[in-house]
């Protein structure tokens, strides 16, 4: 692709995000909510303590605590006037929190549904969600017909998180992340004064790299950095601290295990081998490794333990003696990927790359 297309084509996102902006506040952020732990400002969805969101959120009632419901409109109107807080019942406008929303259903495993639309999606919403795939189709060379038909987007507001890698799914299809700027009019910011900041780390690559970790051949498999003023404990009844959870060949039975270390420790992994482009490690069943195929993730969009069908099973001696394995002559550890611009779409993979 040339330079000029792919200017044509960043310009072609740019606009349809921004004539969208207003429609993807109208359409979701009443669906917007917490994950309700007895305290508002903890954990979000599966992560473990990686996204905390800001004190406003405890500002979000529960549904039999609000006097007048809430509608869309109730939110939109109050935050075009420039207000905070609905005055018919103190709830915030556009409260801190996330929600996934996607065309089809997430983490089904029966065949026959895992293609069906969510029964909560409003039309609004779904309308949104295809003009978005069609979009991303037309605007972004990695994104098929195909491979676009399990698409979901997560809307995140005053998220705090820390290094951490995302769950996999068995597709090894990309992330993508927009930054939505405040409402120009109504709120008076500039762009400079904008601070958020998506940092992506170059290296390690989770589950398609081998590495040594104190002479110890192993496959980095998740991480998630220490929370502040918690230390490093993981037992069958703690865990705590965070974790770097890699998978090794145990020396006795020459089966695959999980091994989980100090997050902190992450300093001492050292490149090895690149797994072959086209398979990623989802995890173990019966000591062996679970590897998923490039372009076959799973239809339904499972976890890790390859229910979908799409997924071979390898022994780690096999793998890690794959002809079709390069060697990682990564020499900058410490490469970062700064994601800061409104409205740019930038591609990253969440469940390989840490970030923050």
């Amino acid at each position: 692709m040339t330079d000029s297309n792919i200017k044509k084509k960043e310009a072609a996102w740019i606009h349809f995000i921004q004539a969208q902006r207003s429609n993807i506040f109208a359409a979701f952020w009443s669906g917007i909510q917490i994950k309700e732990t007895g305290d508002c400002n903890t954990d979000y969805g599966e992560h473990f303590n990686t996204l905390n969101f800001s004190s406003t959120a405890a500002r979000k009632k529960r549904r039999s605590e609000v006097i007048k419901n809430t509608t869309i409109n109730d939110r939109m109107d109050a935050w075009y006037s420039h207000s905070d807080i609905i005055p018919e019942n103190g709830q915030p406008t556009l409260h801190d929190g996330s929600r996934t929303f996607g065309l089809v259903l997430d983490k089904e495993n029966d065949p026959k549904k895992a293609m069906d639309t969510p029964k909560n999606l409003t039309k609004e919403q779904e309308t949104f969600l295809r003009k978005l795939r069609a979009t991303l189709i037309d605007t972004r060379q990695e994104c098929t017909v195909s491979n676009s038909r399990f698409l979901r987007i997560n809307l995140v507001k005053g998220a705090r998180t820390i290094p951490h890698t995302d769950n996999f799914k068995n597709s090894l299809i990309p992330n993508y992340m927009c930054i939505l700027p405040p409402n120009y009019n109504t709120e008076g910011w500039e762009p400079g004064e904008l601070q958020f900041t998506l940092v992506v780390k170059r290296w390690p690559n989770f589950k398609t790299s081998f590495v040594t970790f104190r002479n110890v051949i192993c496959i980095p498999f998740a991480f998630s950095g220490c929370p502040p003023g918690e230390n490093f404990q993981h037992d069958k009844k703690i865990q705590s601290g965070g974790y770097l959870q890699m998978i090794k060949l145990c020396n006795t039975t020459k089966k695959a295990k999980w091994m989980v270390v100090n997050p902190l420790l992450l300093h001492e992994l050292k490149p090895l081998k690149h797994i072959n482009d086209k398979l990623a490690v989802a995890g173990i069943r019966d000591g062996e490794l679970v590897v998923c195929k490039k372009k076959q993730g799973s239809p339904a969009g499972t976890s890790w333990n390859g229910q979908g069908g799409h997924t071979v099973q390898m022994t780690f001696e096999d793998l890690l003696y794959d002809k079709r394995n390069k060697l990682d002559i990564t020499k900058r550890f410490e490469a970062v990927k700064y994601c800061d611009r409104t409205y740019k779409l930038y591609m990253f993979t969440g469940w390989k790359n840490i970030h923050y």
